[in-house]
Protein backbone atom coordinates (compact mmCIF):
# COMPACT_ATOMS: atom_id res chain seq x y z
CA UNK A 1 0.00 0.00 0.00
CA UNK A 2 1.32 3.49 -1.06
CA UNK A 3 1.62 6.34 1.51
CA UNK A 4 0.45 10.03 0.50
CA UNK A 5 2.49 12.22 1.26
CA UNK A 6 1.62 15.82 3.07
CA UNK A 7 3.24 18.86 2.38
CA UNK A 8 2.44 21.57 5.00
CA UNK A 9 4.66 24.99 5.57
CA UNK A 10 5.30 25.50 9.54
CA UNK A 11 4.32 28.53 11.19
CA UNK A 12 3.76 29.76 14.62
CA UNK A 13 0.04 28.55 14.45
CA UNK A 14 0.72 24.58 13.54
CA UNK A 15 3.52 23.42 15.66
CA UNK A 16 2.53 21.63 19.01
CA UNK A 17 4.48 18.98 21.72
CA UNK A 18 3.60 17.54 24.85
CA UNK A 19 3.53 18.78 28.51
CA UNK A 20 6.30 16.59 30.34
CA UNK A 21 4.07 17.45 33.33
CA UNK A 22 0.65 16.32 32.23
CA UNK A 23 1.00 14.87 28.71
CA UNK A 24 -1.98 18.12 27.43
CA UNK A 25 -0.75 19.73 24.05
CA UNK A 26 1.12 22.69 24.21
CA UNK A 27 1.21 25.23 21.34
CA UNK A 28 4.77 26.85 20.84
CA UNK A 29 6.11 29.66 18.79
CA UNK A 30 9.50 28.16 17.33
CA UNK A 31 10.41 31.98 16.68
CA UNK A 32 10.20 32.72 20.41
CA UNK A 33 11.91 29.12 21.88
CA UNK A 34 14.59 29.93 19.42
CA UNK A 35 14.95 33.48 20.53
CA UNK A 36 17.90 33.37 22.75
CA UNK A 37 20.20 31.16 20.33
CA UNK A 38 20.52 28.62 22.75
CA UNK A 39 17.27 26.57 21.76
CA UNK A 40 17.42 22.86 20.50
CA UNK A 41 14.63 20.58 19.52
CA UNK A 42 15.98 17.84 21.88
CA UNK A 43 17.02 19.32 24.90
CA UNK A 44 13.72 21.66 25.30
CA UNK A 45 10.77 20.97 27.04
CA UNK A 46 7.36 22.80 26.80
CA UNK A 47 5.35 23.12 30.07
CA UNK A 48 1.56 24.25 29.75
CA UNK A 49 0.41 26.89 31.61
CA UNK A 50 -0.69 25.27 34.65
CA UNK A 51 2.41 22.90 34.82
CA UNK A 52 3.97 26.18 34.79
CA UNK A 53 2.76 27.61 37.72
CA UNK A 54 2.72 24.20 40.19
CA UNK A 55 6.89 24.37 39.24
CA UNK A 56 6.78 27.80 40.13
CA UNK A 57 4.77 27.02 43.35
CA UNK A 58 7.10 24.51 44.14
CA UNK A 59 10.43 26.36 44.19
CA UNK A 60 8.84 29.07 45.93
CA UNK A 61 10.88 27.87 49.07
CA UNK A 62 13.77 28.02 47.35
CA UNK A 63 15.24 31.82 47.32
CA UNK A 64 18.08 32.48 44.50
CA UNK A 65 19.14 35.51 43.99
CA UNK A 66 17.18 37.89 41.98
CA UNK A 67 19.71 40.16 40.39
CA UNK A 68 18.97 42.77 37.72
CA UNK A 69 20.39 41.45 34.93
CA UNK A 70 18.14 38.72 35.46
CA UNK A 71 15.03 40.87 35.61
CA UNK A 72 16.37 42.66 32.62
CA UNK A 73 16.61 39.74 30.84
CA UNK A 74 13.26 38.12 31.38
CA UNK A 75 11.78 42.06 30.95
CA UNK A 76 13.63 42.15 27.28
CA UNK A 77 12.20 38.56 26.34
CA UNK A 78 8.77 39.06 27.71
CA UNK A 79 8.72 42.74 25.87
CA UNK A 80 9.85 40.92 22.43
CA UNK A 81 7.71 37.96 22.41
CA UNK A 82 4.37 40.73 22.66
CA UNK A 83 4.27 41.21 26.21
CA UNK A 84 5.64 44.97 26.03
CA UNK A 85 1.99 46.66 27.26
CA UNK A 86 1.43 44.19 30.35
CA UNK A 87 5.30 45.45 30.95
CA UNK A 88 4.32 49.02 30.61
CA UNK A 89 1.48 48.37 33.07
CA UNK A 90 3.75 46.83 35.16
CA UNK A 91 5.95 49.81 35.50
CA UNK A 92 3.48 51.85 36.05
CA UNK A 93 2.56 50.45 39.33
CA UNK A 94 5.63 50.21 40.57
CA UNK A 95 6.33 53.86 39.79
CA UNK A 96 8.96 53.35 37.54
CA UNK A 97 10.40 54.87 34.67
CA UNK A 98 13.02 52.20 33.61
CA UNK A 99 14.06 48.98 35.35
CA UNK A 100 16.83 51.20 36.72
CA UNK A 101 14.75 52.82 39.18
CA UNK A 102 13.52 49.74 40.75
CA UNK A 103 15.23 49.13 44.28
CA UNK A 104 16.64 46.15 44.97
CA UNK A 105 14.07 45.60 47.98
CA UNK A 106 11.06 45.05 45.04
CA UNK A 107 12.80 42.63 43.09
CA UNK A 108 11.13 39.51 44.31
CA UNK A 109 8.23 41.43 44.07
CA UNK A 110 8.97 42.56 40.59
CA UNK A 111 10.13 39.64 39.55
CA UNK A 112 7.09 37.28 40.56
CA UNK A 113 4.88 39.64 38.83
CA UNK A 114 6.59 39.29 35.33
CA UNK A 115 6.55 35.88 35.87
CA UNK A 116 2.55 35.76 36.06
CA UNK A 117 2.85 37.87 33.19
CA UNK A 118 4.77 34.48 31.32
CA UNK A 119 2.51 32.23 32.40
CA UNK A 120 -0.38 34.19 31.45
CA UNK A 121 -1.46 34.37 35.06
CA UNK A 122 -2.06 38.20 35.25
CA UNK A 123 -5.26 39.44 37.08
CA UNK A 124 -5.11 35.64 39.18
Amino acid sequence: MRQANITTEITDENVFTQCPGCGSEVSIDLVELFSDGAGDLFGTAVYCADCTKKRANAKQGFDAPITFDGLSWLTNVLGNAGYGELIDELYTKYDIESLHDLPTTRYKSFGCALADIACGNMGD
